[in-house]
């Protein structure tokens, strides 16, 4: 998902540092990354937010050289003019733009100028997977916190006939256990003794 926006946005991938926002119901209407599902969600109004980012920049520059946008084009973190030898880097540039209106309509890419999208890249988050420390669903915690482990039939198509809980019920740190549709929950004060106990 960086990679769309950093694609129209005309940053060099290596340049690119990747943080985890924080969760914004109010004005973000969807904040999840699901599989194929992110892209096809995601797809167009990543690319918008990029382009339009880009387009800003550009303004900005052409503001400052008191020339014609037009004239001006953005291209690896730096926007030139066209007619002359001068160029700013968006580091440069990015306080001004952040004070223009936002344009409401603007240029996309086509497939034959990317040079991000479709490439081969390092996941950015590759040394906080292997060492542990991005938070992960599994390693949220909070006070009184319970957790639950699901035990589903083994094949699909395949229903639950009955269950006995008293076995799992009897062991110490287990909660409770509830039947939903053909699933079973098993409710406990730790992971080990839920997934433990489902089985």
């Amino acid at each position: 998902m960086p990679m769309i926006i950093a694609e129209e946005l005309e940053v060099p991938w290596d340049m690119v540092l990747v943080k985890q926002g924080v969760l914004d119901n109010v004005n973000y209407t969807r904040q999840v990354a699901g599989g194929s599902q992110s892209i096809r969600h995601g797809w167009d109004a990543l690319r918008k937010t990029g382009a339009t980012a880009r387009q800003m920049l550009v303004n900005a520059a052409a503001a400052q050289w008191n020339v014609d946008a037009s004239r001006c084009k953005a291209e690896q973190g730096v926007v030139k003019h066209l007619d002359s030898d001068q160029e700013l880097g968006y580091g440069a540039l990015v306080n001004a733009a952040a004070k223009l209106e936002i344009p409401e309509e603007v240029s996309l890419k086509s497939p034959a100028e990317y040079k991000i999208i479709g490439k081969d890249a390092i996941n950015v988050d590759l040394d906080h997977i292997v060492t542990g420390k991005p938070l992960f669903g599994l390693d949220y915690k909070a006070e009184g916190m319970r957790i639950a482990s699901v035990k589903r039939p083994p094949a699909f198509g395949l229903k639950l006939k009955s269950f006995d809980a008293k076995q799992a019920e009897g062991v110490q740190g287990v909660e409770q256990v509830l039947q939903f549709g053909d699933k079973i929950a098993v409710i406990a004060k730790d992971t080990y003794t839920a997934m433990k106990r489902k089985t």
